[in-house]
């Protein structure tokens, strides 16, 4: 079963049913950011008038790991290929 997704909202993976992110206004009343200013530190917790089952997941499994690993190989291979073939144009 979908989430409510009546404001703006980015799909990024739909592995099972629980690993659906959704952002945007959906996110913002769901969510508040904690700034620990005298630690330097940043953390996400569950607003206190969010839905049941709103959580903050803190682990990942590892093919979210292999993903990420994968996906970020093949977005600097990409920007890599890019700047060589561009010096190697402006060159000839």
């Amino acid at each position: 079963m979908m989430p409510d997704l009546t404001g703006c909202f980015v799909l990024f993976s739909q592995w099972n049913e629980t690993s659906t992110a959704v952002f945007g206004l959906p996110f913002l009343e769901s969510f508040v950011t904690l700034l620990d200013y005298d630690k330097s530190t940043v953390a996400f917790a569950v607003n206190s008038q969010a839905p049941n089952g709103v959580m903050v997941v803190h682990k990942l499994t590892g093919l979210d790991i292999g993903v990420i690993v994968v996906g970020t190989v093949l977005a600097l291979g990409a920007i890599i290929g890019v700047v060589l073939w561009c010096r190697k144009k402006s060159k000839n």
